[in-house]
């Protein structure tokens, strides 16, 4: 057997004239004799290298998100970025060795100037319908939040993920049929969150479950229902003591402006908190849809009061020309949008989503009077979007939103903003993904 490292020398030695040849090159004999060389597929768009007997394949996923954007109409002076910024840079590379396993490395650098480790595991594939991680991966919550932001419709994730369990350390076990997936995992803490401080890490619980019973070329009726349990970081823990504290947050689903509109404040004793989630999604023909309601509860120590946030969205989508979304049964998302004419594809979608961070019932302190400040409220936010995305080829995406949100009067945020805010914005994004 060649080895795979022969095909990695000659790319690298050839470095500067291979990538020319990929992508400026309309000679097929000369960019057929490059991939011949390095062993190298482009798999409609994914740059692919493999070794002669299929023991070893490696996959490149490659991003690059620029975007620029601006606020107006704001009803309030408030002070809100415009601009443009570098929204992502990410790395990730995949590697199947002996057919059975799996190593996924993926490194990202992202608009708030942080570097950080996202998906990080090894994993097992010899078992029919089965995946088995191990290492940093996505716990599995919610439908949008599971979904590939090089597949999602929008340039932003619905602000009702104030809650959702993210990349963390563990196990995560999913198995799959024709129409139904079901994933279960047990996790510490992110590996972004290192602490010294000498606290137990965190522990998470999640499990999520979908059904299509509806699903053919053209017709898609999805169901799925999640659920997630998270323990306080130890970095927001006291060791032995009672001062364990969880804090909710969102943004405007804005790419440009970072800061966090709603946010509630530390609230205190928390033993654990329990979210669900329930979606649904659906496609005819060219015409699809999503929705989802969460519910978020807080578990607190000595009989505190326990407060509830919720939080969901709809989106509705069609394409021009035709074009029929595609979906993954064995992780239960939408997939990749491959266009289908020489032009491209463009896609119209529209999307109302709120999140909900006030429990007004519940006091902070109950030993206290309920004054305004002693009240877990963090604001509440109703946001309208309306976006336009042009595939224009298997690695190129043009997207342009518009939205308009409204706040409440708990909606002061990170920043001290004034609340009862009504205000709009525009965004560009061009994303590369490879």
């Amino acid at each position: 057997m060649k080895s795979f490292l022969t095909p990695l020398a000659l790319l690298i030695l050839a470095g500067p004239l291979a990538g020319q040849d990929f992508i400026r090159s309309k000679d097929a004999t000369l960019q057929a004799d490059v991939e011949r060389r390095c062993n190298a597929i482009n798999d409609m768009g994914i740059l692919t290298f493999k070794s002669e007997d299929g023991n070893f394949v490696w996959n490149q996923d490659m991003r690059l998100l620029v975007q620029a954007g601006g606020y107006f109409g704001e009803q309030q002076p408030n002070q809100q970025r415009n601009g443009a910024n570098v929204g992502e840079v990410r790395l990730c590379q995949s590697f199947v060795f002996n057919k059975d396993y799996l190593v996924q490395t993926d490194l990202e650098f992202d608009t708030g100037n942080k570097f950080k480790m996202q998906d990080m595991y090894i994993g097992y594939l010899g078992i029919e319908n089965t995946l088995i991680r191990f290492g940093q991966n996505k716990a599995p919550f919610g439908f949008d939040n599971l979904t590939s932001d090089r597949f999602v419709t929008f340039m932003e994730r619905p602000a009702l993920f104030a809650w959702k369990p993210g990349r963390q350390v563990g196990a995560t076990y999913s198995h799959w049929g024709k129409r139904w997936q079901v994933e279960a995992g047990a996790y510490t803490e992110s590996a972004n969150d290192a602490d010294t401080s000498g606290v137990d890490a965190a522990g998470t619980l999640a499990v999520r479950a979908s059904f299509a019973p509806i699903l053919d070329s053209t017709y898609l009726l999805h169901f799925g229902v999640s659920m997630d349990q998270q323990q306080p970081k130890a970095g927001d823990s006291t060791a032995g003591g009672p001062n364990d504290t969880m804090s909710f947050k969102a943004n405007d689903e804005s790419s440009i402006d970072l800061g966090n509109r709603i946010k509630t404040p530390k609230i205190t004793y928390v033993r654990y908190n329990r979210a669900y989630d329930v979606e649904m999604a659906w496609r005819i023909g060219s015409f699809y849809g999503q929705a989802e309601y969460s519910q978020n509860k807080v578990f607190r120590k000595q009989n505190l009061p326990q407060p509830v946030f919720s939080g969901g969205y709809v989106t509705m989508g069609w394409f021009f020309g035709g074009y029929t979304r595609k979906y993954q049964t064995s992780v239960g998302e939408w997939g990749r949008v491959i266009p289908t004419h020489k032009w491209g594809e463009l896609e119209l979608a529209a999307r109302y989503s709120m999140c909900n961070l006030n429990d007004p019932k519940t006091a902070l302190d109950p030993t206290k009077p309920s004054t305004p400040t002693n009240l877990i409220v963090g604001g509440k936010e109703n946001i309208v979007s309306l976006e336009l995305n042009w595939y224009q080829n298997y690695n190129s995406r043009l997207m342009f939103n518009i939205s308009h949100v409204t706040t409440d009067q708990y909606a002061v945020g990170d920043r001290n903003y004034k609340p009862n805010d009504s205000y709009n914005y525009a965004q560009i994004r061009w994303a590369v993904y490879f």
